[in-house]
């Protein structure tokens, strides 16, 4: 697999804080689900077919990551 944004592999959508994925990053992704311009790169699996928008397997992503689960199988 791949990430489209490298920077934010492991979930980090927001960009800010830790590398590692935090509330603020579920919060980022959960609101660019709703609304992609308030986290615009919260679409972290481009895998999926029709992933161009950020959907709900991008939140499980997320979720994964904080969990610490690499979501959609980038190497570190």
């Amino acid at each position: 697999g791949f990430c489209s944004h490298v920077a934010v592999e492991f979930g980090n959508v927001n960009g800010t804080g830790p590398v590692q994925p935090n509330l603020d990053d579920i919060l980022c992704v959960l609101f660019g689900f709703a609304d992609p311009l308030t986290c615009p790169n919260s679409n972290i699996v481009p895998c999926v077919d029709g992933a161009n928008i950020t959907n709900l397997d991008d939140i499980l992503a997320v979720l994964g990551a904080f969990s610490g689960i690499d979501p959609c199988g980038c190497d570190p």
